[in-house]
């Protein structure tokens, strides 16, 4: 499974990637918005984690814009604001699940599941 992790910190992304590579999960990582939506369609990926506040393009609206090449991307939100605004406007545009940083452990489960889903689709 391939997992697109977007956050402009640095440490969060190497925390997540080390995470994600002991679950034999391929992951590419970008470092704002624009760079995440430019390089979707070729990265192709089967999850998306997305951080929310990032200079240039925000992770909502990067969201949106993933949401409108792909109904179909499963993005999650990423992030360290758990306020309730934030939550009802990333789910409004398509975020699967919204995730606060402190409690990613509940995310790679959520990956997990996701990935063995996707499998069984792909080889039934």
């Amino acid at each position: 499974m391939k997992v697109m992790v977007v956050d402009d910190n640095a440490n969060m992304r190497a925390f997540l990637r080390e995470q994600l590579l002991r679950k034999n999960m391929e992951v590419v990582e970008y470092v704002n918005g624009w760079q995440a939506v430019d390089a979707y369609l070729l990265e192709s990926p089967d999850v998306v984690l997305m951080d929310i506040v990032m200079p240039g393009m925000d992770g909502l609206e990067a969201t949106e814009r993933i949401r409108d090449l792909d109904r179909d991307a499963c993005i999650y939100i990423v992030t360290d604001y758990g306020d309730e605004e934030f939550r009802g406007k990333a789910l409004a545009l398509g975020a699967r699940g919204f995730f606060i940083k402190e409690h990613v452990t509940e995310l790679l489960h959520e990956i997990r599941i996701v990935g063995s889903r996707r499998n069984h689709l792909r080889h039934p």
